[in-house]
């Protein structure tokens, strides 16, 4: 029977992750960077998955051997963790670290130690700790998966990059330093240099062949030994030294990132697809800040289009979009709204009006969370966290679009589907369900509003470059590039070019259909 060791909580504040950056010289964009972070695969910045190891090991007064550890899921600011070591045997330890807000497991491991030891007190003293002076940030990496070679080498040096002083300050008092150094530097090679910023850490090994005093400074060579390109896998063979003499090897597991796709601008659009006119149209677009939305939102404003560029998180991009749409001669507005909230669409309609006049057009592009997960493990809140934008926050916004659509007996409302909702894929129970939602939806609403001469239709892409494919495995986005036609997926302007017709008066005799993009793709509906 496993028998507790030691446990502590720990919650990842904003000064913790900043405290632990400048100890470890991990300024990975995916923890420091905001706006890079949203790009991500998890839409937001996640904590140092080396954090909660090293803080539990450094309240322990133990002779650590080996340590092995695996990064199930990823830690975000705020969580509050229980970090616990269990004895397995008498040399061995588990390592657990546990999101307690729902029992996610984030982090396991195996420490293989001395068998005569024993956690410590808090009131153990410490020796103190002096300051260092390193660089608080560095030039990082940012190679992608394609990018990179077998044998590449990296070589980074413990006084250059770490400062344990600044995890003192903000509250932990050390032990292990010569280990904690070595784990900082695993930290700092993999984020920032090999492979770098796109990295996501999933596991390491550490084994410590003799012991060393911190007189000198630890060197850490990292050599890229493995890359799968299917899995945006790479394994790194890791060497410590200290003057030349080697203490400690080991190996580091990471997942590069495919890179976010670059987006279209205004000046490409105005020079190769601005052909129909719609100067002296309203548009609202939602989820405009990125991917379709953007791209649609760009493309009405160069066809003359005044567009409301509706975001719920993006800010940083929304007004970067809307800039570009002002630089290059078009008119716009960002505009926050929470459309699940109607008094918040409310507000938002009434802001564009203002502006530019009542909403002719209204493209209803926002999406939930989407992410992919097995059906067995799919719940009933999952099922309604996505239908209360796809569906109702859809509905909101097209209930006061027709407030002004039918006094003005005209009008164009283009809702952005999914291929899925035909030819679903495993794992994404929820999108779909969410999707064939809006397929029905707007099939009813084109059916009711004929007479009022507004045209409802459902566009339904394949597989688009956008930061969504970030959740999905890279095989499964390379398999279904190389089955397509012409090889290659969609871009988002494929999609807006159809949003755009649709929104034309080319299309007044078209609504209630499904409008199915996918570049020569069989028959789907």
């Amino acid at each position: 029977m496993n028998t507790l060791f030691a446990k502590l909580e720990l919650t990842l504040s904003e000064e913790l992750i900043f405290a632990f950056a400048r100890a470890s010289g991990d300024h990975s964009p995916l923890h420091m960077d905001e706006q890079y972070a949203r790009k991500s695969r998890f839409r937001r910045r996640v904590s140092h998955g080396m954090l909660p190891v090293v803080w539990i090991i450094s309240t322990v007064n133990i002779k650590i051997h080996s340590i092995e550890c695996r990064f199930l899921s990823p830690a975000f600011i705020e969580d509050r963790l229980e970090i616990s070591l269990e004895h397995i045997a008498p040399s061995e330890l588990k390592l657990r670290v546990v999101r307690i807000k729902d029992q996610m497991l984030l982090t396991s491991g195996v420490i293989n130690i001395d068998s005569n030891t024993y956690p410590i007190s808090t009131s153990d003293q410490h020796p103190a700790i002096t300051p260092t002076k390193i660089h608080d940030q560095f030039a990082h990496n940012d190679s992608t998966i394609d990018e990179l070679q077998i044998g590449r080498v990296e070589v980074i040096y413990s006084k250059q990059y770490t400062n344990i002083y600044y995890l003192h300050l903000a509250g932990l008092s050390l032990h292990q330093t010569p280990l904690v150094e070595s784990l900082f530097l695993i930290s700092a090679m993999v984020g920032m240099y090999q492979p770098g910023s796109r990295a996501i850490f999933t596991e390491f090994a550490l084994n410590l062949e003799s012991l060393v005093k911190l007189d000198s400074s630890i060197c850490l060579r990292a050599i890229i030994e493995k890359i799968t390109l299917a899995s945006a896998r790479v394994q790194l063979s890791l060497s410590f030294s200290v003057d030349g003499e080697n203490f400690a090897t080991g190996k580091a597991i990471s997942i590069v990132s495919t890179p976010v796709p670059i987006e279209i601008l205004c000046i490409d659009i105005r020079k190769n697809h601005a052909s129909l006119s719609l100067h002296g149209k309203t548009a609202m677009v939602t989820g405009a800040s990125r991917g379709i939305g953007a791209a649609a939102a760009r493309l009405l404003a160069m066809r003359g289009a005044k567009v409301g560029v509706l975001y719920f998180q993006g800010e940083y991009d929304a007004n970067a979009v809307t800039q570009d749409i002002i630089n290059n001669g078009g008119l716009a507005l960002a505009i926050k709204a929470d459309i699940r909230d109607s008094n918040a669409v409310e507000a938002a309609f009434e802001c564009i009006k203002a502006a530019f006049g009542s909403v002719d057009i209204l493209v209803n592009n926002a999406v939930g969370q989407f992410s992919p997960k097995p059906v067995e493990l799919a719940h009933k809140i999952d099922f309604q966290s996505e239908l209360e934008v796809s569906l109702h926050g859809m509905h909101a916004c097209t209930l006061r679009a027709l407030v002004d659509m039918k006094k003005s007996r005209a009008g164009k409302i283009i809702n952005i589907g999914s291929i899925a909702s035909a030819t679903p894929s495993s794992g994404q129970s929820v999108y779909t369900v969410a999707k064939s939602a809006m397929v029905g939806y707007t099939r009813a609403l084109a059916a009711e509003l004929a007479s009022d001469n507004i045209q409802v239709n459902i566009v339904l892409p394949a597989m688009t470059d956008t930061s969504l494919l970030l959740y999905l495995p890279r095989s499964l986005v390379i398999k279904t590039a190389q089955e397509t036609p012409r090889g290659k997926i969609l871009d988002p302007i494929d999609v807006a070019k159809v949003i755009c017709m649709l929104c034309s008066a080319d299309s007044d005799c078209i609504s209630g259909q499904q409008i199915a993009v996918g570049m020569g793709d069989g028959p789907y509906l």
